[in-house]
């Protein structure tokens, strides 16, 4: 996803859950790092890790969740909402809130 997201020209990046954290949990994952693909990436892409994961891995810590239909675990981690309706709330949060632990690369 962090190829296609620097290659679309995206600045910024913002996720909570780990894919170490998934992998810990029995998720499937590419072993590679949104960090690792920016660092060999002509394109910049400010990433800040780590956000509210205190609230999604939970989430992927579930044995409810399907991992591997990614369109119905969007719908049960989201309560029905779709994907794109709680993206758009991440990036309304207040900066303030959302780059209290912010780390970037």
């Amino acid at each position: 996803c962090m190829s296609a997201i620097a290659w679309s020209g995206f600045g910024r990046v913002v996720y909570g859950t780990s894919i170490p954290f998934i992998q810990e949990h029995g998720g499937s994952q590419i072993d590679l790092r949104a960090r690792d693909v920016i660092a060999k990436s002509p394109k910049s892409v400010l990433l800040y890790e780590g956000f509210l994961h205190n609230e999604t891995d939970p989430l992927y810590a579930s044995p409810s969740v399907h991992r591997h239909d990614h369109d119905h675990t969007h719908r049960h981690l989201f309560g029905g909402l779709s994907f794109e309706r709680c993206l758009h709330s991440l990036v309304d949060c207040p900066p303030a809130v959302a780059l209290q632990q912010e780390k970037t690369w």
